[in-house]
């Protein structure tokens, strides 16, 4: 009997969440398929981890349960984990789950400009003014085909904690006039339109933090990079509405990966018009990869459940510790792509620590 057999043997059952010495089932050049003594339930999820030390766990992936024990292939080298901890988690939230997501009306729908799209969607919150304000920015691959209908969950949540919620719909890839420069352009004259509803809304545009799901956590932090802009730049405005912080929820601010990996049907073709090489000025003016250091302060919040979008915000976060960028990331644990987003799920309180990290940043600073 093997070593690794007899620590497996002498650990016994394993219970959801403790660290566990794994069974080698087969090993080939650069791979070994690892047991792991943990019983799984059939329609159940679970979360992978490993670990070198029993200190630090990195994530390994999810895995679905099938009522047997756990089984991952690891590449076989030096730096691989030597144990590993399976947790169970809840199911993830589909992206179904949240376009049929329903909420009340808006206190009020506004325009910002001539087109059907360009208007926002205001929430005020109980409380007396002047209210600190929020401006949402919704994801879905800055595509035509995902609007803002459903960004009401949050919205309402958002004014539940006394912020003043302005929540932008704006011409994306697929709509006439979206794309370059017609995407950013809305974003901007949006935010901008703040001005014009403060003194009826008591909104207090000392204090405005800009965020973002997906798609809109670019938005935002290029709304925040706004005022760095040179004025040969078709973005530029001259005196852009200040932004105080960001939020990114699950941002997607690498452009230039984006593109070369072709996301979303290649989006970034149209929302940019070109490759990096045919439009190094459009990059340079939209990706937040080559606006960096972004001066403003940001805290952005990545699930660790999601494959997808979390290695492109990831990229970003180094790009932005490496320019000295003021940058903070929360890790949420049972967070795919759209938990942060729905406020019933168990990653909203991270949520509404982000935001009131920033506000009451803001407030000490007064």
């Amino acid at each position: 009997m093997n070593r690794i057999l007899l620590a497996l043997l002498s650990l016994g059952s394993l219970a959801s969440g403790q660290p566990y010495l794994p069974l080698v089932i087969e090993q080939a050049p650069g791979r070994t398929v690892i047991e792991i003594g943990f019983e799984t339930q059939t329609g159940k999820a679970y979360h992978i981890e490993g670990s070198s030390d029993l200190a630090e766990y990195v994530s390994l992936g999810d895995v679905s349960g099938t009522g047997a024990p756990v089984r991952i292939t690891v590449a076989t080298d030096g730096a691989r984990q030597h144990f590993y901890r399976v947790s169970e988690q809840e199911p993830l939230i589909g992206v179904g789950t949240i376009l049929n997501a329903t909420s009340p009306p808006p206190d009020a729908q506004i325009a910002y400009g001539d087109d059907p799209l360009q208007f926002g969607k205001l929430r005020l919150p109980d409380e007396e003014g002047p209210h600190p304000v929020v401006i949402f920015i919704h994801g879905g691959c800055w595509l035509a085909s995902f609007d803002i209908a459903h960004t009401g969950p949050i919205e309402e949540a958002l004014a539940a904690e006394g912020y003043a919620v302005w929540s932008l719909e704006y011409r994306r890839v697929g709509n006439v006039g979206g794309g370059w420069p017609g995407t950013f352009l809305d974003i901007g004259r949006g935010a901008d339109h703040l001005r014009m509803l403060a003194d009826t809304y008591d909104l207090d545009l000392s204090r405005v933090v800009a965020s973002g799901h997906s798609a809109g956590g670019h938005l935002a932090l290029w709304l925040a990079a706004r005022n760095t802009l040179p004025n040969q730049s078709e973005l530029a405005v001259a005196d852009p509405l200040d932004i105080h912080g960001v939020v990114g929820l699950a941002p997607a601010p690498d452009l230039e990966s984006l593109y070369a990996e072709q996301f979303c049907g290649h989006v970034i073709d149209g929302l940019i018009g070109g490759a990096p090489t045919t439009f190094p000025e459009r990059y340079a003016a939209a990706s937040p990869m080559q606006l960096a250091p972004i001066e403003v302060p940001q805290i952005h919040v990545i699930g660790s459940r999601d494959r997808t979008w979390a290695p492109v915000g990831r990229r970003y976060l180094q790009r932005a510790q490496e320019t000295g960028s003021p940058v903070n990331v929360i890790h949420a644990p049972a967070s795919g792509h759209f938990e942060m987003i729905s406020p019933t799920s168990s990653t909203w309180p991270l949520i509404q620590e982000a935001f009131r990290a920033h506000f009451e940043s803001a407030k000490d600073s007064d």
